[in-house]
């Protein structure tokens, strides 16, 4: 069997960069982004089980500036409760209940400021995330 390299990151995002742009669905996109974010939780809370009785999950995105269309995801374990931040969404998980809550998400930036100052014209849905940013932008969101 031959061994063959995982292409590294920067590999594929100039291989995606140089090609020809074919359409594509945002619910398809979607779609795998959800796939891998599930096994990554489910993996998070079958190898944590002895972490804590109680712990929180810190996912960070970062937008690579030399990839304009690579974003990464960190999960990141904490005992802790960390700060509210751009690009950060928290969960925690109760070992002992075997019980996952999702406590807040703060987006980027600019969809921060769209949300705050598109307020009046916002469909029903985007409701809850605006309520996390007028917390978030006053420094109560805990």
């Amino acid at each position: 069997m031959e061994n063959q390299k995982k292409p590294t990151v920067g590999e594929k995002a100039y291989e995606l960069l140089s090609q020809p742009s074919e359409p594509v669905e945002i619910g398809d996109i979607q779609r795998e982004a959800d796939k891998e974010f599930v096994k990554e939780m489910e993996d998070i809370i079958r190898t944590h089980t002895k972490f804590a009785s109680k712990y929180y999950i810190q996912i960070i995105l970062k937008k690579e500036p030399l990839m304009p269309n690579a974003i990464r995801r960190y999960f990141v374990k904490r005992h802790s409760k960390p700060d509210a931040d751009y690009d950060t969404t928290l969960y925690s998980y109760d070992n002992q209940k075997g019980q996952l809550y999702f406590h807040w998400t703060v987006p980027d930036p600019t969809s921060c400021h769209y949300l705050l100052t598109h307020e009046s014209s916002l469909p029903d849905e985007e409701r809850p995330l605006l309520e996390m940013v007028k917390k978030f932008s006053v420094g109560m969101l805990a």
